[in-house]
């Protein structure tokens, strides 16, 4: 029953515009809040790092590190992925993953 409650405010915050993934949801890849907004600004909006810096008001090098534990967790392989871009690669496991929607 908890895990329906949270699927279902999940689909209520995708319905608002939200990037909301309930704790119970994301367990498995154990995204924190930072990230799950970095991955929504990076594919959803196609900011640069400097612009999602500027936007979460934390550093260029935060928005760095973020980028790169989401590579890891989401199991970008940039040796596996060279003829895709890395960040577009993040951005289609994301979707995959149901992470993000379109």
């Amino acid at each position: 029953m908890e895990r329906r409650k949270a699927f279902l405010e999940g689909v209520e915050s995708a319905l608002n515009g939200e990037l909301k993934l309930p704790k119970e949801l994301r367990q498995d890849l154990d995204l924190n809040d930072t990230e799950l907004e970095v991955l929504k600004l990076l594919c959803q909006e196609s900011l640069t790092d400097q612009a999602i810096a500027h936007r979460l008001h934390i550093s260029l090098r935060a928005v760095q590190n973020h980028i790169q534990h989401l590579k890891v967790k989401l199991g970008i392989d940039e040796v596996e992925q060279k003829d895709i871009n890395s960040r577009i690669a993040l951005c289609m496991k994301a979707i995959q993953k149901k992470l993000l929607s379109f």
